[in-house]
């Protein structure tokens, strides 16, 4: 795995002597705390969100207005909500 940081980030990494460490233990405890959502979550849930996260970024590439993200944020909260 490889990720791009800025120079300026990459400078400040160094500066930190167990860094490599630090890196490992946060990643295994952002898996963690996934797994622990994954298997919290209803599959349901997790795709309906999933769902409104793709229509809301949709709807945000197409300049849609703000009362109509509102009104669909309110409608996806509404049937996670009530399970409709």
């Amino acid at each position: 795995m490889s990720i791009t940081v800025s120079p300026e980030t990459e400078a400040k990494a160094r500066q930190i002597p167990d860094f490599s460490a630090r890196l490992s233990r946060f990643i295994n405890d952002q898996f963690e705390l996934e797994q622990w959502r994954k298997r919290r979550a209803k599959s349901e849930v997790v795709s309906i969100v999933e769902d409104g996260l793709r229509e809301g970024l949709a709807l945000r590439a197409a300049e849609t207005d703000r009362a109509t993200l509102f009104a669909r944020l309110q409608s996806l909260t509404e049937r996670l909500t009530d399970g409709r």
